[in-house]
């Protein structure tokens, strides 16, 4: 089962075979990047996307394939967070489809395919069967990331109550000292230093 559906509790769709992933593709990280995977033999992504994908020769002909999903790809590289510059988005076709959008080497077909898609973040075609999918499953990892940043702010706020304790406790300590010999005190998390008349005493 796909771990998204699985964490999420959203049923994974079954594909409705439109060839638009295969038709118009482009990976998450730039072309120039995966191509140096490949000499990595460990790298079994790069490696399969390589064996089965050719790039379009320019951006007018993957537009002619699907302009919607061109220009969404388009869109999200410009975003500042992106992995990925406008300028290195390079768009791809599956050489192995045929024209009634089955697969050719389906029985044979890399590990990257069976696992399409993998995750909820992809850019999917207009009326694609995992497109609402992806919502779903974006929509709850975004409610619980928020959940998880209020459960940090309050282990942050709990240590500086926790300093705060220490400190009162530290003062409260000193008040007992009463000798006019002592000048000054320095207060440190972990340190305090009581500075008498003549000479320093480390407590």
């Amino acid at each position: 089962m796909n771990k998204w559906s699985e964490q999420f509790n959203e049923e994974y769709p079954k594909c409705k075979m439109c060839g638009q992933c295969c038709r118009c593709a482009s990976p998450s990280v730039p072309s120039v990047e995966l191509e140096k995977r490949t000499k990595n033999k460990e790298d079994a992504f790069a490696i399969d996307f390589f064996s089965i994908f050719t790039p379009y020769n320019n951006l007018e002909e993957a537009r002619k394939a699907n302009p919607e999903v061109v220009e969404r790809s388009l869109k999200i590289a410009s975003q500042p967070n992106s992995k990925v510059k406008p300028e290195d988005v390079v768009f791809y076709h599956c050489k192995y489809i045929s024209k009634d959008n089955k697969c050719q080497i389906h029985d044979d077909r890399p590990q990257l395919c069976r696992n399409y898609p993998d995750n909820p973040f992809l850019v999917f075609a207009q009326g694609c069967s995992y497109e609402e999918w992806s919502k779903n499953c974006k929509k709850k990892y975004y409610l619980l990331k928020e959940e998880l940043d209020k459960l940090k702010e309050y282990k942050r706020e709990l240590e500086m109550l926790k300093y705060q304790q220490k400190v009162s406790n530290l003062l409260k300590s000193l008040n007992h000292i009463t000798d006019d010999n002592y000048k000054f005190i320095i207060l440190c998390p972990s340190l305090s230093i009581i500075s008498p008349g003549r000479s320093w005493i480390r407590l």
